[in-house]
């Protein structure tokens, strides 16, 4: 509590923390007048809340006046701010500091509440804040087991960007949220959207899953509530500016800008798009005389869950493809193997080649090269890589090729875009993994495409190794690399 606040003052700024803030803090040289979407926000003292906020709505800043007024008006209360990175902590942390020190009661009041005995410095540094009346302030980087953001004596934690934090769903729900409980401790999460899939599905997941108290306003809400406390001018370029951005960016906008959660920033491909392309049902070829090729990849091992899978795929037509039929195995290679060629030969459509990737399984490939090159069924390694360069080479009569994993990704969702494939399958969870899948760019600059963490990607490559071996001897690749011509060479298959 402040020294020298009454009890009657103390007891009304609890019930109205709203009030305490535009008496005793300033901003930039001004009073300090909350929006009434802040109101909301600020006086809501649920256990767990989200507060969904839109770019240019003020999120730091209504965290960073919730944990100003905590400070002052709680003994012994202390806050933990974290976030995607630490600097998003750091962020709300020196919010908080800048709005005491511009506080007209900075020099009288809270400034001697920064010392202690009157003479000795209390913490007062880039991390953290401490205060006479014992509360404190902290702000640390979330680690990937949330261990570190949370202890025994916080009263309060802002989690900052979680659309941002890989795998926040499992650090969140698993660690803070009960060590929350278990402490008594409360628990705010704030972003703006990110997505359905990709990166953002957790905290999608988050907000529609009813455990947290829900607040939330878009850009267009946020300026109408301010537009009672701004100049004219300021309202109209203020409008001008959310119109050119959804002009030139409308998808990203509708995301970060009006919390629809449209997509995923990083996720290649289209949600709808790849919707459309499953397709229920038995495939029913139009023909007898059609051209059938097997995409196989290699499960990394047998007690992560990361299966083997074949995909059989009617390329008759490559312009418009249609994956058959998939097939995965939680076995060895070896059982993989024999089973892709009972497949070719007995069981399924006969392929006019195969394609196992260049992998853990690489062995296997000699072996299907010696049981199905006497059938004049063709066989070739296939090893997605990270750079654009391709090439082919032939050892001891077994082939192999190189393809580029970031131009394949590209073709793919060339396909999706333009409805020029078709998955015959249910499966949602293979669904799953076309819409999980994820864009990363590294620190060098590269992109970098992998399923999420503790997620597969087995389906999706697949396709991305069909991908490589359906293109042009010579493909049409432009600047974005994305294929946009046509095959008109319908026997173009390099095999």
């Amino acid at each position: 509590m402040i020294p020298g606040l009454s009890q009657k003052a103390h007891e009304y700024y609890l019930k109205f923390p709203e009030d305490f803030a535009e008496d005793v803090f300033t901003w930039e040289g001004k009073e300090l007048s909350l929006y009434p979407y802040e109101v909301e926000f600020i006086r809501d003292d649920s256990k767990f809340q989200i507060w969904l906020q839109s770019r240019q709505s003020g999120k730091t800043m209504t965290l960073a006046t919730k944990a100003a007024i905590n400070l002052l008006l709680n003994d012994y209360f202390f806050i933990t701010a974290t976030g995607a990175r630490l600097r998003h902590a750091t962020r709300i942390l020196d919010r908080t500091k800048r709005l005491l020190r511009n506080s007209p009661c900075w020099q009288d009041t809270i400034r001697p509440m920064t010392r202690k005995s009157g003479d000795t410095d209390l913490r007062w540094a880039k991390t953290e804040i401490s205060l006479s009346n014992g509360s404190g302030m902290v702000a640390v980087a979330l680690s990937e087991d949330g261990e570190s953001a949370v202890g025994d004596s916080t009263n309060l934690a802002m989690v900052d960007e979680v659309g941002r934090i890989p795998g926040a769903k499992s650090i969140i729900s698993s660690i803070l949220r009960p060590t929350l409980l278990k402490t008594g401790g409360k628990l705010i999460l704030a972003s703006s959207s990110w997505g359905k899939y990709g990166k953002g599905a957790d905290y999608y997941d988050l907000v529609t899953g009813g455990q947290y108290k829900l607040h939330q306003v878009n850009c267009w809400e946020a300026l109408e509530q301010q537009k009672a406390f701004i100049k004219n001018h300021e309202y109209k370029q203020q409008m001008e500016f959310l119109k050119k951005e959804q002009a030139d960016n409308p998808i990203i906008f509708a995301m970060q800008y009006e919390n629809s959660f449209e997509g995923g920033l990083d996720n290649p491909f289209d949600y709808d798009e790849v919707a459309a392309a499953f397709v229920p049902g038995e495939y029913v070829p139009p023909d007898p005389q059609r051209k059938y090729i097997y995409c196989i990849d290699w499960g990394k091992s047998l007690l992560t869950g990361d299966k083997s899978v074949i995909a059989i795929i009617d390329v008759t037509d490559p312009d418009n493809i249609a994956v058959v039929q998939y097939h995965s195995f939680q076995s060895p290679y070896t059982y993989v193997t024999k089973k892709a060629i009972e497949l070719a030969l007995k069981l399924g459509p006969r392929p006019y080649a195969i394609f196992p990737d260049i992998g853990v399984g690489e062995n296997q490939i000699e072996v299907l090269t010696a049981a199905l090159g006497p059938k004049n069924i063709n066989v070739e390694g296939c090893m997605l890589s990270a750079g654009i360069s391709e090439h082919q080479r032939e050892e001891h009569g077994v082939k192999r090729r190189t393809i580029s994993k970031n131009t394949a990704v590209e073709a793919l969702a060339r396909y999706f875009h333009e409805g020029r494939i078709k998955i015959y399958s249910t499966d949602e969870k293979i669904k799953k993994e076309f819409l999980d899948y994820t864009k990363e760019v590294t620190a060098a600059g590269n992109v970098r495409y992998t399923h999420l963490v503790g997620q597969h990607d087995d389906h999706v490559d697949t396709l991305l190794i069909a991908m490589g071996v359906l293109r042009f001897k010579k493909p049409p690749v432009q600047g974005s690399r994305i294929i946009k011509g046509k095959f008109k060479n319908k026997n173009a298959f390099t095999f």
